[in-house]
């Protein structure tokens, strides 16, 4: 009986097995049934520190929202001790490039002259004139920046705005930068750039031929006009009369005739003067080697055709060698051992002036940017000459501690106009 008892419960245990196998082999086969490993993580985006560059000069399409860098690149400029623009908005992941286009080094350092902590997001090097440097900006905030070496005068701000969902990094049209200019004065296309710097017609004279044509941009911070003729002439501007043109704006104008068209800005019709010379194309006819006349002599003497001479060259050289102008300062009026004013530190009473003086017949000298006076004659001094013909002085407790930048604009009897600057810090 106790054996029989055994062999039931025994049967009903191996059918609870078989039971319990079943339902295991059901719950396998359910596409609903949550897997027993791990799900792989989503990936995420890793900001490259090294983006790839974009096209020279110009950015490339927007990148959609989840790319990690933008291609985009904001162009600023050092120019004449400033950053322009000064202050540019962008999106987060894209990129500003910084480019020295003075005569001087610069450095693009984040924070502000007097923090601790200046210096901690980037510091670029000091750049060399035709150096840039580029900073990726990973999340959003403004960055105030400046220049080491110009703390006063150059400062600036990035602000990065954060994306959002659903929209493209727009293209920055305010602060990008088209192809490069051309070096000042050369053809390109038939097309002769000029700059308006300062208040100055870079360069201020210019040959080309008929059909040619110039354009002058306005690299400044202030508006002006590119108008032909002379100030006082009746017939100003009957040529041509470009509108007033803001910072950054251009003009352009073809020649068609052969002579020498003075211009002038309506604005500052006393500093800014230049001149263009049309020269008429010319083709030269080719000569032919004229037949020896025969001779007694049995071999007679080969004769040497004369090279045909041009009318006129192309692009005449320059009648003169060019002539280095500095700005130099003394302690003393009848400026004995004077050096470079660029980059002095000076307090007090100090006298400044152009040299060399040759060939010069007038100089107009700035401040700032601000026209200070129109010297004339010779000695050239930033405050005038006295009777006795010493320089007169530039008291320098009449402006404020900091740095200053002085520009001199050289009118020269040969027709060219350069330009001369230099920096220096004001500590009384």
């Amino acid at each position: 009986m106790l054996d029989a008892r055994l062999i039931k419960m025994s049967m009903v245990g191996t059918l609870l097995v078989v039971l319990v196998l079943v339902a295991v082999a059901c719950a396998g086969a359910d596409p609903t049934s949550i897997p027993t490993s791990a799900p792989s993580p989503a990936p995420t985006a890793i900001l490259s520190a090294n983006p790839i560059a974009p096209a020279a000069g110009l950015p490339t399409e927007p990148a959609a929202v989840g790319a990690a860098v933008s291609t985009v690149v904001f162009e600023v400029e050092m120019r004449n001790f400033s950053f322009t623009p000064a202050k540019i908005t962008i999106k987060e992941g894209e990129n500003v490039r910084w480019t020295n286009q003075d005569g001087v080094r610069h450095t693009v350092t984040s924070g502000s002259p007097n923090d601790r902590d200046a210096g901690s997001r980037f510091d670029a090097p000091l750049l060399s004139p035709g150096e840039n440097f580029s900073q990726v900006f990973a999340g959003p905030g403004t960055f105030p920046f400046f220049c080491r070496v110009h703390p006063t005068t150059m400062r600036g701000a990035i602000v990065v705005q954060p994306r959002q969902e659903g929209t493209t990094v727009p293209r920055p049209t305010p602060t990008r930068v088209a192809n490069p200019t051309p070096l000042v004065g050369t053809p390109s296309n038939d097309t002769f750039e000029a700059e308006i710097q300062l208040i100055a017609f870079v360069p201020a004279r210019i040959t080309i031929k008929v059909g040619d044509a110039i354009r002058w941009t306005n690299q400044g911070r202030r508006s002006h006009t590119v108008t032909s003729g002379s100030p006082n002439a009746p017939d100003a501007g009957s040529r041509f009369d470009g509108p007033v043109l803001p910072p950054s704006t251009s003009f352009r104008h073809i020649f068609d005739r052969p002579g020498t068209f003075p211009f002038f800005c309506r604005v500052h019709p006393t500093a800014m003067r230049g001149a263009i010379i049309v020269q008429a194309a010319t083709t030269v006819m080719p000569t032919t080697t004229p037949t020896p006349a025969p001779t007694t002599t049995p071999i007679p003497a080969p004769t040497t055709a004369p090279s045909p001479k041009p009318t006129s060259a192309p692009y005449p050289p320059p009648t003169s060698a060019p002539v280095s102008y500095q700005l130099l300062v003394s302690a003393s009026p009848d400026r004995s051992n004077p050096v470079p004013l660029d980059g002095q530190l000076v307090s007090g009473a100090i006298y400044v002036f152009i040299s060399p003086d040759a060939g010069v017949f007038q100089v107009t000298f700035f401040l700032n940017g601000n026209r200070i006076k129109t010297e004339q004659s010779a000695p050239y001094d930033f405050r005038g000459t006295t009777t006795d013909g010493n320089a007169a002085a530039f008291d320098t407790s009449e402006v404020q501690n900091g740095e200053y930048v002085m520009a001199a604009v050289v009118d020269r009897t040969a027709g060219a106009s350069p330009e001369v600057k230099a920096g220096f810090t004001v500590n009384n």
